[in-house]
């Protein structure tokens, strides 16, 4: 082990981590992932045996107070990163927690507070990396004025009609994700890129589905909508609509638009494929973005926390702060909802 290796250790390995952030890690020089602690000393195991780590703890608490360990990452549902994040700095852990920041905006602040305290640690909210490869072309278009003055923006994401039962997972459980409703939270996160701050939100929510069958086969009740509608203003001068959905069957295909004074640009939510026309155009044409699978970032999440710790660069993707953005802009939407009004941020 040289001087310079970060040892990580893992709360919470479920088929994210298993599929992306382990072997990830594990492809970075002088970084061991050296301790693991899962929902049960069983699984923990497994996947300890499955990835070559060494130690398995039995609980969380554990793990994060032993001393062979530099680095946090937390994989677990939401429920425990609000916890886990604290202790883990009380303790002296860099700390890399997934998406979403937590159950609930007052949670993340919570959690960005004790961050501020422990300034020598780095903290960081694993991004939604979807986008990466367009981010920085629709950001320098926006800035150079392809579309001229910013008018109206409309993302509708749809999930499409269940076939047969729809299943219950923690996504549904308020005790496992909280305020977090289907991909809103990822959405808002890739929107604050593109287009900023939001200045006021109006929002309709609807649980179509409020049976679901968990894995069991036994019926779950949820009241986690399934349905959501946003109408939001933002600061650069934009109106949005926001349409996330998982019951629109033969709905329009995910898109986003994004229409200006000079001219238009759409973004097939799927392929991420690109297409934009100005004034006077016949219409849209493809724009090619070229580069890597991190676009103009120029690296991976799991790179830039170790840069981070090592001193090297800063986490951009995402800051604590981030995280808290988009946390206050899912409890807005929950609250527009219930109370019928528009929430001013």
């Amino acid at each position: 082990m040289s001087m310079n290796t970060v040892r990580i250790g893992i709360v919470g390995a479920g088929s994210t981590t298993i599929g992306r952030q382990i072997p990830y890690f594990q492809k970075i020089k002088d970084v061991e992932i050296v301790g693991i602690s899962n929902r049960s000393l069983k699984s923990g195991t497994k996947v300890a045996r499955d990835f070559n780590i060494p130690k398995v703890f039995e609980s969380w608490d554990e793990l994060i107070i032993s001393p062979d360990i530099d680095a946090v990452y937390i994989g677990t549902w939401p429920y425990l990163h609000h916890s886990v994040t604290i202790e883990a700095l009380k303790n002296g852990k860099h700390v890399l927690t997934q998406a979403r920041m937590a159950m609930n905006a007052t949670e993340a602040k919570e959690m960005l507070e004790v961050s501020r305290r422990f300034p020598e640690l780095v903290t960081q909210v694993f991004p939604a990396t979807r986008s990466f490869t367009v981010d920085h072309v629709i950001s320098q278009m926006i800035a150079d004025r392809y579309l001229g003055d910013l008018l109206s923006f409309n993302l509708s994401d749809n999930a499409g009609m269940f076939d047969g039962v729809p299943p219950y997972t923690w996504r549904h459980d308020r005790e496992l994700s909280g305020d977090n409703v289907m991909a809103l939270g990822y959405w808002f996160e890739i929107i604050n890129r593109w287009l900023g701050d939001a200045s006021s939100i109006f929002a309709v929510t609807k649980t179509n589905l409020p049976t679901r069958h968990d894995a069991h086969g036994k019926p779950r009740i949820t009241d986690i909508p399934d349905h959501v509608e946003v109408i939001a203003e933002f600061v650069c001068g934009a109106v949005a609509h926001i349409r996330i959905s998982d019951v629109m069957g033969f709905g329009p295909r995910s898109q986003a638009w994004f229409f200006g004074s000079e001219g238009t640009l759409m973004l097939d939510l799927l392929t991420m494929d690109l297409f934009g026309g100005r004034r006077g155009e016949e219409g849209l044409d493809k724009i090619p973005v070229s580069g890597s699978e991190y676009g103009g970032i120029g690296c991976s999440p799991e790179q830039e926390f170790i840069d981070a710790i090592r001193g090297v660069g800063k986490v951009k993707f995402n800051s604590f702060e981030v995280g808290v953005k988009y946390m206050e802009l899912i409890e807005a939407v929950k609250l527009s909802s219930d109370t019928g009004r528009a929430v001013q941020l």
